[in-house]
């Protein structure tokens, strides 16, 4: 069943920014680019939002996806879906940090996904 909202953590929110300033910084341009192809996975993800790859680790609580933002961009958003909101809790570089977002999980409130 399709969603109807998504939303950032602002941990989250902050790696977005930060990955299309240094995009931008690449070549002028890039960083919208960036932020157009987040902004269609994360509407793909409201329409198919089991569709992801799920990812099962020792300790996490809730279900949690990994939607690949479409190339060239080395990144996924890790999200949650916390009653009928897709929740982005990470804008994760492919080879960097894996799993240091586990942490965010805490903060979330506890209830339904």
């Amino acid at each position: 069943m399709p969603l109807e909202a998504a939303r950032f953590i602002p941990p989250a929110e902050l790696e977005l920014a930060e990955a299309m300033a240094a995009y931008e910084l690449e070549r002028p341009g890039l960083g919208l680019e960036f932020a157009d192809r987040v902004e269609a996975t994360v509407e793909q993800a409201l329409r198919f939002p089991d569709a992801a790859t799920e990812i099962v680790r020792p300790g996490l609580r809730r279900t949690v996806r990994r939607y690949q933002v479409h190339a060239p961009f080395p990144y996924d958003l890790v999200a949650a879906v916390l009653d009928d909101v897709f929740v982005v809790l990470a804008v994760a570089h492919h080879k960097r940090r894996p799993m240091y977002w586990r942490k965010r999980l805490r903060d979330l409130p506890k209830g339904g996904g």
